[in-house]
């Protein structure tokens, strides 16, 4: 479909208080000229999709601006057990605020598959619903997989690494000295391991799909 953006006339401190008004209009502009952009590929993609990569441009756009760090407090580095892909949101729901999170993912997968932005122009090209797609008009989430594949990585890989990186930020992302001031995503077990104590045994924990769960595992005494 075709798309126009309308901006704000001044990004007033008082109701813009984020950036200088210079710098609102920026990553504004970004934002919404990616998804006018989206549009002519496919209006009707997922949420997390739409927004993750408008909220991934900004960064890439203007990447002095760091605005898009305040979603990370909506993204898998602070919520893990939140699936990435959700995408029926009420806007009256924090839940809503995930779609601008995944821009995380976006972020990783441009640094993990070699530190080129083009990998998510080869996503929205596999999701083109256009006359002229080449890939069979992908949708999302199959369109993120499609177009990891050709750079060396299935997505169930991808995914695992993203899970990984995300506990230690600053040691993969190029940012990540910076991410790592949300505290990291939380640990939902805590296991010491003692060379003392009776067989731990088997323990379980149920986690949605696109999601990580973190268990910290401490040496304990008499533990190598």
């Amino acid at each position: 479909v075709s798309a126009y953006c309308v901006v704000d006339n001044d990004y007033a401190a008082g109701e813009y208080p984020a950036q200088t008004p210079l710098g609102n209009l920026q990553v504004t502009a970004a934002h919404e000229f990616l998804h006018a952009s989206q549009f002519s590929y496919d209006v009707t993609e997922d949420g997390w999709f739409m927004e993750g990569t408008a909220v991934w441009v900004e960064d890439e756009v203007y990447d002095d601006l760091d605005d898009n760090h305040q979603y990370l407090a909506t993204s898998a580095l602070t919520k893990p057990h939140k699936s990435l892909d959700l995408s029926s949101y009420n806007f009256d729901s924090g839940d809503f605020m995930l779609q601008y999170g995944a821009w995380l993912f976006f972020r990783f997968a441009e640094e993990w598959l070699g530190s080129d932005p083009a990998i998510v122009k080869e996503m929205w090209q596999r999701a083109d619903g256009s006359a002229l797609q080449e890939y069979g008009d992908k949708f999302s989430l199959k369109a993120v997989a499609s177009a990891a594949s050709p750079h060396g990585s299935k997505f169930k890989t991808l995914f695992a690494d993203f899970g990984a990186a995300n506990y230690s930020p600053s040691l993969y992302y190029e940012e990540g000295a910076a991410y790592d001031a949300e505290g990291g995503p939380p640990v939902e077990r805590t296991v010491t391991l003692s060379a003392g104590n009776p067989k731990i045994g088997w323990r379980s924990t149920t986690v949605a799909h696109l999601s990580n769960h973190y268990v910290l595992f401490n040496r304990g005494s008499g533990v190598d």
